[in-house]
């Protein structure tokens, strides 16, 4: 449970993050068709991830408890590079995180 809410902040965060960088930067065009739709994205997204908890009870063993948690870490690597591609929309600095993101 943790793990799910820790994605749901970062997803909050993502979405603000997003929404500011569209306004700040002006080479990205700020639209609310695409913030929108990206926030039902992401309803949905943290929608399934619930679906997900009685489903993998349904696994034998601990075979559903790692299933789910390898569907949360994935969840949790996609929203941490969307926030790190956010910040380089505002021209920050990603010298650190370019391993990561060229992994990807």
């Amino acid at each position: 449970m943790y793990a799910l809410a820790l994605i749901v902040i970062m997803e909050i965060v993502d979405f603000a993050s997003g929404t500011f960088s569209a306004i700040v930067n002006p080479d990205v065009e700020y639209k609310s068709r695409i913030g929108i739709n990206g926030l039902i994205r992401k309803v949905l997204g943290i929608f399934m991830l619930l679906l997900l908890i009685p489903m993998s009870v349904l696994l034998p063993e601990k075979t559903g408890f790692m299933f789910l948690y390898s569907i949360y870490i994935g969840y949790l690597v996609f929203t941490f590079q969307s926030l790190i591609e956010n910040y380089q929309k505002v021209k920050g600095n990603i010298f650190l995180f370019k391993p990561i993101l060229k992994s990807f």
